[in-house]
């Protein structure tokens, strides 16, 4: 019986799986789509739920047209968009939509780290900074994509659905501890 890996690549506008065998050769490919959702100007979300029967629908498909069993898959890759931000509660369930990498939320603290000096007294001594500085305009990591940081910041001071959350090591959510 022929070993497969399963990849599966969630991206901005698309879902795709990919079926490959020990030397790489393509047993498959499929791809749906994927609806991102701006309830707010500058927001970018997506349902959760909704991603996830989008995964098991693409990996059926996948395996339907590929003539591939699910016993013959003996590894997983998975890669996702950018900084995003899944959130999940001790039951693995999600908190709302997902925010994804292009949401612009956190622009506000953007604004005040700026005004604060942030992002000179962060990476004044970084040579990979991206300092314009002919011209003095800091350009930061945070103005081009807003980080988790930035995101879990967003949520804590500003998001009403969701207070007093925390973050344990692996990123997920635990209320009444840190914050």
């Amino acid at each position: 019986m022929t070993q497969y890996w399963l990849g599966l690549d969630c991206g901005g506008s698309w879902l795709k799986a990919g079926l490959y065998d020990r030397e790489g050769r393509e047993a498959g490919v499929q791809r749906l789509p994927l609806c991102a959702l701006s309830p707010q100007p500058g927001w970018a979300e997506r349902d959760m739920a909704e991603l996830w029967q989008c995964c098991t629908a693409v990996i059926r498909a996948l395996l339907t047209h590929s003539g591939v069993s699910g016993e013959q898959i003996v590894g997983i890759g998975i890669s996702a968009q950018g900084k995003g931000l899944f959130l999940l509660d001790k039951n693995d369930k999600p908190l709302g939509n997902a925010i994804l990498s292009s949401d612009r939320r956190a622009m506000e603290i953007v604004r005040r780290w700026q005004k604060d000096g942030i992002p000179e007294k962060t990476l004044s001594a970084d040579p990979t900074n991206l300092m314009d500085r002919a011209s003095g305009v800091a350009v930061t990591l945070a103005e081009r994509a807003q980080t988790r940081t930035l995101r879990a910041n967003w949520l804590r001071d500003d998001d009403a659905r969701l207070p007093a959350l925390v973050f344990n090591r692996r990123q997920r959510l635990r209320r009444e501890q840190y914050f």
